[in-house]
Order: structure tokens, then sequence, then C-alpha cells
């Protein structure tokens, strides 16, 4: 069955209907898209339209393009075009074709065969098969209708038609069975297209997620693109401990996000990896255990060395499947069309099939070569066969994309690399290029050898660097879209290619910046430190010491940051430079780790000018925002709402969303709890809510429901809300694996069991809370919630474990952590000095405590105060705390504190007179 270009065209135009609208145009009426649909190259097109416009079959036009900005060329059919296209597609539809469906193989009708399909099958489509394989796979005439799972195919191969190996098949595509399959075999034999075959095939029924392991790839990088998929299965556990940096947390992750995910992992190339990833496949195996919806595919050409035959025959947990040649009834069925010589045959007799090689020789049968020397020299077949009936263009292309590691995103072929689009096609049509998900091209690791062996030495530096600067401009744009694993995708194989020293400080860079976004800090401060030796500014110096002391501040790694941050300022000297704004910030944020808040602001200011002074808006947001939580510490919330509010005019110009929302969160946070303004807070979070729901991304909301429940406990008294506020908090956290967030999310449930007169509860959950806070280290977070539990003893009336408690702020892992909030445990101090009969040193104590006290904790001194000054004697101190503690309160809208205070004050004189010796305390 055959077309001839200008029928293809008429049919082409005939399935592709005119838009309504005579303004706009579908693409498969402009010159692009005909070109591509009927397998005609652009620069060859006009030589089959004109003939049909000379005789008035098609009409030629300009119109605007649906998604193309500027106007195009357009066809549509005559009245007389669209006669001859129908008598054209009658005569076609009546030809006999092979087809394959999951029936099997049979012969029917080109109309038959489109009834069979259904609506959405191309005529054209089924000529494109028989012309390609000689028999049409059903299945895949009809693009993939939307699925409602989450499908990650990018690097998967576009499959048009597929034969054999159908006991492989089921065995993986099946429910029960092994959970893990290596398919192995020799390059060409199929392993991806047969991976390609089972994504087809369970479309629809579920979740897909396709990776090529590529040798850059680490147990943290293929740990990153699992994390990606499973998020969005709403499962954010693994995503987000990698973000946090905690690899050790990620096992634990990936085996509780994996449970009814309902997968089918594909990990194509496992051969190209390094030494480091057994380790990651051997935890996803171990995962899949506890996973019985979902299964992996792992390709390779080698047998891998994270599973032992324990797995295999006891355990049944992986399978293996070494794919064998076609056999000989496959080969005929995929080339039944083709008219093969006699030669090709006989190759097919002594070899079977190797499916890569097939593909070749469908396109070189009527050549004399003899078939058979391919088996004894590949190199040679390709270069006789196949590079010698290659155009000029198509050569120079396969030469560039040999080069990319990567599947190459059709615009880096068509617009960085200055491919014609019909040298594509042409490559396509011999298998040298193959496409792939997210409009992008594949080259076989064969193919690519082999041409890469073809460049000359002139020809390979000038295609390095054409590539090179391709795939650091695809890095550059990835990581300003903050598509992380692509950009070190992107940054690795350009690096890969040798380029000049300028150029790889510069991928350096990027590199580390992106696996500084996923998390991975040995990865960012090794590709930082790296790209500093390639550095020829001192402005570049300084920024990536800058970068390096971020990671290493927001860890807690003080000594490092100031390490960098010392760097930084050297190699900049007397250079007059924005980098002196960015490192005077790391300045701040590392001595306010250490509650220096003096140096903080000091810092701070110094960032600010220089920001200013540059106007860099994205650093002066950060060091406004950092300047607000200072005048707060210091209680002067008017000052921290004008840094806020002149932040938030700033970040409402970014595109990035979280620097608003931030901004948004702290500004509710200070005139809720600092001003006692709930209503304005509540609009506040009414802006982070409708921000959430315009971008889609309710984790931009998730993140504030701690605070809110805060608010609902604290300013509302709304006992009910805030307790679903913690509780939802706590799942936020505990789906992404948080600890430190659970931990805080409890807290607030016990400070609001505590609210409720429900001491027994709070107490317990807070000792429950500070004994894991302490085991991982959190010092700061466990001395926030000790104050509640001394004061529950003290209101339980068990004075020994009162003591007990405030005991503990002098133990060696929290007594750091108390000395940068001191007024607390000093306030505690001066109660004990007076249960123990000492009034001089309670009086001495609570007047330390008094000097060092802040909000919000000074509406809690002051009741305390009071009671201990009425205690001692001095009624007239006493009267004047308390009412300094319900003006405070008030002022700041602590309705729930308002409402207990009394009692609580009374039950907390109540024991201590009873505990203290009888004496006179005065």
């Amino acid at each position: 069955m055959r077309l001839t270009a200008k029928e293809r065209i008429l049919v082409h135009l005939l399935e592709t209907r005119s838009a309504e609208e005579p303004s706009e145009a579908p693409r498969g009426l402009a010159q692009e898209g005909i070109a591509e649909a009927v397998g005609v190259g652009l620069r060859h097109l006009a030589q089959s339209i004109r003939p049909l416009i000379r005789d008035g079959l098609v009409r030629e036009q300009r119109a605007h393009v649906r998604g193309i900005r500027q106007r195009r060329k357009t066809y549509e059919l005559t009245t007389t075009g669209r006669i001859e296209a129908i008598r054209v597609r009658d005569r076609a539809l009546a030809e006999t074709v092979r087809v394959q469906d999951p029936a099997g193989i049979r012969e029917t009708s080109v109309g038959d065969a489109l009834k069979t399909v259904g609506r959405g099958a191309s005529l054209l489509a089924i000529f494109r098969s028989v012309r390609i394989a000689g028999v049409v796979d059903l299945p895949s005439l009809v693009p993939s209708a939307p699925s409602s799972f989450v499908e990650m195919l990018s690097e998967a191969p576009t499959i048009e038609t597929f034969v054999g190996r159908r006991e492989e098949l089921s065995a993986t595509t099946r429910d029960d069975g092994p959970r893990m399959f290596i398919v192995s075999g020799v390059a060409g034999i199929g392993k991806t297209w047969f991976a390609a075959r089972a994504c087809q095939q369970l479309h629809g029924t579920k979740n897909l997620f396709w990776h090529r392991v590529q040798p850059w790839d680490s147990a943290r990088s293929i740990l990153g693109h699992l994390g990606r998929f499973l998020a969005a299965l709403g499962k954010p556990g693994l995503q987000s401990v990698l973000e946090r940096g905690d690899v050790v947390l990620g096992a634990r992750a990936l085996a509780g996000d994996l449970p009814g995910s309902n997968a089918l992992f594909v990990f194509d190339d496992l051969h190209h990896g390094g030494p480091e990833l057994p380790s990651v496949f051997r935890l996803l195996l171990d995962s899949l255990e506890r996973a019985p919806d979902s299964r992996a595919l792992v390709l390779t050409r080698h047998a891998p060395a994270f599973y032992d035959r324990r797995d295999v025959r006891l355990a049944g947990l992986v399978g293996e499947l070494e794919l064998p040649e076609l056999t000989p009834i496959d080969v005929a069925e995929l080339g039944s069309r083709a008219q093969l010589t006699p030669a090709v045959w006989t190759f097919i007799r002594r070899r079977g099939g190797h499916p890569l090689l097939l593909q070749f020789l469908q396109q070189s049968h009527h050549s004399p070569f003899d078939p058979l020397v391919a088996l004894e020299d590949f190199d040679r077949f390709l270069s006789e066969q196949v590079y010698s009936n290659l155009s000029k263009d198509a050569r120079r292309a396969m030469k560039l994309a040999s080069s990319f590691r990567i599947a190459i995103p059709a615009e880096a072929l068509l617009e960085d690399l200055e491919v014609p689009h019909d040298v594509v096609l042409e490559l396509t049509d011999w298998f040298l290029l193959r496409r792939v998900g997210g409009n992008r091209y594949d080259v076989h690791d064969s193919i690519r050898d082999f041409f890469d062996r073809m460049l000359t030495t002139v020809e390979r530096r000038n295609s390095s660097r054409l590539v090179s600067g391709c795939l650091d401009r695809l890095a550059a744009q990835a990581l300003a879209d903050r598509s992380f694993l692509a950009c070190i995708d992107y940054a690795s194989n350009a690096i890969a290619l040798g380029v000049p020293p300028e150029q790889k400080g510069r991928l350096l860079e990027t590199l580390g910046d992106a696996y500084a976004e996923l998390g991975d800090l040995p990865a960012s401060t090794t590709a930082h430190r790296q790209a500093i030796s390639f550095a020829a500014r001192a402005e570049t110096v300084a920024r990536l010491d800058r970068k390096m002391a971020f990671e290493f501040v927001t860890r807690g790694n003080l000594s490092s940051a100031k390490a960098a941050i010392e760097d930084g300022f050297r190699a900049l000297g007397t250079l007059e430079s924005v980098e002196k704004g960015w490192l005077e910030l790391m300045r701040a944020w590392a001595v306010r780790y250490e509650g220096k808040l003096e140096a903080t602001y000091d810092h701070g200011t110094a960032a600010l000018q220089i920001f200013q002074r540059h106007g860099d808006l994205k650093g002066q947001a950060r060091t406004l925002v950092e300047l607000a939580r200072v005048e707060a510490g210091w209680d002067r919330s008017e000052a921290a709402e004008e840094h806020l509010k002149e932040a938030l005019q700033i970040v409402r110009s970014f595109e990035d969303p979280f620097p608003l929302a931030r901004v948004l969160a702290s500004l509710a946070h200070l005139v809720g709890f600092g001003q006692g303004d709930t209503q304005q807070a509540s609009a506040y979070y009414h802006e982070i809510d409708a921000l959430a729901t315009k971008t889609g991304n309710p984790a931009i909301r998730d993140f504030t429901l701690g605070a809110r429940a805060y608010s609902d406990l604290l300013l509302r008294m709304d006992f009910q809300t805030a307790e679903r506020g913690f509780e939802e908090a706590a799942d936020f956290f505990r789906r992404r694996y948080d600890a430190n967030g659970v931990l805080n999310s409890r807290a607030g449930i016990a400070v609001l069991r505590y609210y409720q007169g429900r001491l027994g509860e709070a107490r317990a959950i807070i000792e429950e809370v500070v004994a894991k806070h302490r085991r991982l280290g959190n010092a700061a977070d466990a001395i926030e919630i000790i104050g509640y539990l001394a004061e529950i003893s003290l209101l339980a009336g068990d004075v020994a474990a009162f003591r007990e408690v405030v005991e503990r702020y002098r133990e060696p892992d929290l007594v750091s952590a108390a000395e940068v909030e001191p007024a607390v445990p000093t306030m505690y101090r001066a109660i004990v000095a007076l249960l123990d009969g000492d009034a001089p040193s309670a009086r001495k104590l609570l007047d330390e405590a008094g000097h060092q006290v802040r909000m919000p904790e000074a509406i809690h001194y002051h009741r305390v105060a009071s009671v201990l000054r009425s205690i001692m004697g001095d009624e007239a101190a006493g009267e004047e705390h308390r009412l300094l503690s319900r003006d405070l309160a008030t002022s700041r809208s602590r309705r729930t504190f308002l409402a207990t205070t009394d009692e609580r004050a009374r039950r907390i004189r109540e024991v201590i007179l009873k505990a203290q010796p009888q004496r006179n305390v005065s």
C-alpha cells in the first residue's frame, strides 16, 4: 500500500478541520504540521504543495496559527480538492493491512482498523506504521487519553510498533509475582522499548515513573527523582526530608511513601550508574516489599550487585528477565511489508532478531550490502549503510546529538543547534533519533558511540563548544524554573564535554546551586569549592563563599559558616560589591543563632545599606525581615511592622510566591501576637489562602497551620478550632517526616490542654516532646516548652517535680539554649529560693529576671512576680505586677490567658505557701 506525498497531503488536510475562527488555524494546517504529519521534509514540502495549488486542489493563505505568535502560511482544501481527497481516502480505506492488538496478528482493511480503534485514529498514522514496520499496532494509533494517574515519562520513548515479548510483558504487568524485575540484555536488544511498552499497557491503571540513569547520578539524585514523583502523588515525605538534607531519614521516608503508590518505576541504563547506586536500589527493593501495588523495572546490560539469589528464589522479590533476540516469527511480523531481500532473510535465519539492527535493515534493504557483515562489524554496517546515505546536514546533526547524554529538547535541536526540521524527520526515519516524552529526542548508546568515534579533532572541539553552550543555557533556565534535577543533568552533561575554565566555573556554580536547593550539602559545597578554583573575579569567589555560608548557617554549623563568611570578605578586600551586603546578612544570621540581637541588628543594618546602594531587591527584602525579627525581640512591634511592610511591598513584585507568603505570615504573627490585632492578622492569613488557591500549591497555606492554631488558642480562645489546626499541622509535618514540626505541633496540643485545665494530659505530652527534642539535639525547642512543664508541676502541687524541672535548665545539653532567653529559668529559680525560705535571693533573682524578660514571656513573668512579691509582704508591688500582666495581656488580646490568670495565680500562691518552711520570709 502506497500513497504519494501529494496524496498524503490531501488526506491530511481532509482529516485536519479548519478552525471556525478564520483568523486562527490549527498547527496541522501550517507547513510544520503538514510536513510532520505526512513525512515530508520542510525543504521539499513546497515541491508537493505547489502542484496541488496549481491544479486548484489546495488554497494557500496567511493566518495566525494556534500557539505561534507570527502569522504563517496555512493551507486548506478547495471544493475540488475535498472531492479528490475523499476519493484517495476511500481507496486507501479499502486496502488490506496486517494489524496487531492484544488478540494477536491478523489481516483487515484499513477502514475496519480505523473503526476498531475508534475516534482519534489517523489514516496517515496507519500508513506510517506500515512504512516503518509493516504491521500496524492498533493501540498505539490513538494518543493516550488524559490520565488521572501521575505519569513522569519525559525520558521514555514514544513507540509506534511492538512485536513479541508477550510472556515477559505479562510477567511484569501482573499484580502478583516479584516486586522488581531486572531486565538485562545486550545493547540494542530492545530493553527500553520493552519497558515503554509496559508503560503503554499500564497507562490509565498505574502511576508511571521513568528515569534514565546517568554516570553523574548519586544515591541522593535517584532519591530526589523518586521524591518528586511521590510528592506528585500526595506523598511529600521523601522530597521534604531530602530538601532538609536528612538523607538518613530518606530510607524511612521512602519505605513510608511507597505503600499505596500503585506505580510502575522504570530505571533505564543502570549500567551507567556509579558505585554508590547499589545501596539506593537495595533500599528501593526493601521498600517495595511493603508496597504490593507497585513494581520496578531495572534495565541494564550487566547483572547489578544490589541483590542476590535469596531475593530471587527464597523471597521472590526479584525476577530476572534476559531479553532474547526476536524470533523469526516476530521478525516476520515486524518486517513483512518491507520486501526484504534474500540476504536479509538469511541474516534473520542466522542471527534471529536483533531489533536495532532490524530497524536499520528495513531502511537499507535495497542495498547490495550483505547484512551478515553486521554480525562481525556493526560500525562498518553503520558506516556503509547508514552514514553514507545521510545528507550532510543529517551527519552534522548526529555528530552534535552524540554529545548529549540526556534527552535533547526539540527547541535545542531546532533553535540552539540550528538543525532543520526536515533533517530531524530524516533522522527519526532512520531510527537514529528516537522521540521521547516532553517533545524531546534521544540517541541510543550504540548510535551515540558510533557518531562520537566519527568526530575529527576539530569537529569534536566545535561540537563540544556548541552543545555545551546549549546545555549551559538549558541548565540556567532549569534552575530559574526550579527544575533542579533537570538542571543537574544539563550542567553535568556540559561539564563532561570538557568546557573552557570560565564556562566550567559557571556550570559548577549552577550545579552547586541546584544541589543546595535539593538539600544535598556535600554535593553543593563540593561543586561551589571547585567553582572557586576556576573563578577569575573576586566578586565571584565571594559569592560562592556566601552561598556555602548560607548552607552552613541554616544547618546551625556556625563555625564553618563564619569561616566561609570571612573568606568571602578577604576575597573582596576593598572592592565595593553587593556581595558585601550578602556577607553582612550571613553574619547577622550567624550571630542571631547565638542570641546576640544587638550584633544581629548592626550587621543587618549594614547589609540593608549596601543592598539599597546596589538596588538589590531580594537582599533588601530578606534583610528587612531579619531586622523586623530583631525589633520584635526587643518588643518594638511598630518598628518591626514598618520593616515587614516595606519587605511586603518588595516581594509582591517577585514571581516566586513563597517569599510573599512568608512575609505575610510574619506580619500575621506580628500584628496578632505582638499587637493583638486579630482582625488584621486574619486578613493576612486570608491573603495567604488566596495565594495558595491562585498558585495551586496548598503548601503555601499548610506551613502556617501551627501559627494559626496558636492564634485560635491564645487570641480567640477557640479551643476546638485550635485543636483541629494543631492536628492538621502535625499531619502536614508527619507526611513530610519533619520530626521537629510534628513535635512542635504536639507541644501546641499540650498548651491547649494546659489552658483547658487538663494538666495531667498536658504534662504527659510535654514530657514526651521534651525527651524527643533532646534526643534529636533540639535544645532550643525543648527549652521553649519546659517552662509550661514547670508551671504545670507547680499547679499540680508537685513541688519536687517542679524543682527537678528547674534543675534541667542547668543540664549540659540545655544550658546554652537557656542562656539565650534567661528570664524564664531565672524567674523559676526565684520561686525555688522562696520555697527554700531564702527571700533575699528570691528578690534578687526576681529583679534579675525582670531586667532580662521580653515579650511574650513578660506577661507570665509579671503574674509570677505579683504572687512572689505578695508572699514576701510587698502587696503594693504585687498588685502593680498583677495589673501590668493584665495590661500586657489585654493590649495583645491574650483572651485565654486573661480567662485563667487569676485562678492560676491563686493556685501558685497556695502551693508555695503550703510548701515553704514555717519561717519569716520577709
